[in-house]
């Protein structure tokens, strides 16, 4: 198991983030098209339980040190690739049901544990 965070986070519009929990699982997908990097992993959280629902991005895999490489290659090889938040930092606010509000800033940060079988 290994720890990282997002990046890109400030890129996002603030209500992607309305709702994140720690412990929520995140969906990794592989952009190969991605005019920045070739190994680009996007990062989406499930924005509504019916999967007919576009899930919504907050960010990417950060690329230093490889890490983005091996996810990707790992995803395409068609390994199981987990990865949960695992704590959220900066500026969130907790609203009544206990989920977090980013929709006032974008001084936030998610790190997430990330799993390769």
């Amino acid at each position: 198991m290994m720890f990282t965070k997002v990046v890109g986070v400030s890129f996002i519009e603030g209500k992607s983030f309305d709702g994140m929990l720690e412990g929520q699982e995140l969906i990794l997908i592989p952009e190969p098209d991605n005019e920045h990097d070739q190994y680009a992993v996007g990062v989406y959280r499930r924005a509504h339980p019916d999967p007919k629902v576009k899930n919504l991005r907050i960010g990417y895999i950060k690329a230093s040190q490889g890490l983005n490489r091996e996810v990707f290659e790992a995803i395409k090889e068609g390994k199981i690739v987990r990865a949960v938040v695992t704590n959220l930092t900066g500026d969130w606010i907790k609203n009544r049901e206990g989920t977090f509000d980013a929709s006032v800033t974008h001084e936030i940060g998610i790190n997430f544990s990330l799993t390769i079988e």
